[in-house]
């Protein structure tokens, strides 16, 4: 598992999950629903179990496992390390898949 940029075609993949989640998710689902461009990330191309989508607005959303280590590893690499260079502000809200954590 590492983090994998999933193709347009994959990001249906994303649509269950994210019924679950209990925050605004509006601007996620424009983007698997192909509404807006964006882009989503996920733990396994294949079965994927957790998601981080962005939006254009700078808005991002991280859901799902949380047990995915190797994903979390890539995930932090890429949000905070400042190896990825930024061209607007991105707001990232995160919420685990209810359940997963007791």
């Amino acid at each position: 598992m590492s983090m994998i940029r999933l193709s347009a075609p994959d990001y249906a993949k994303a649509e269950e999950p994210l019924q679950k989640v209990k925050i605004n998710t509006l601007f996620a689902q424009a983007v698997i629903r192909g509404r807006v461009p964006g882009e989503v990330y996920a733990d396994d191309s294949r079965f994927p179990a957790a998601f981080y989508i962005v939006h254009p607005s700078g808005m991002s959303l991280l859901f799902g496992e949380t047990d995915r280590l190797p994903y979390n590893r890539k995930l932090i690499d890429y949000v905070i390390s400042g190896k990825r260079a930024r061209t607007m502000t991105e707001w990232l809200q995160v919420t685990p898949v209810p359940g997963v954590l007791s």
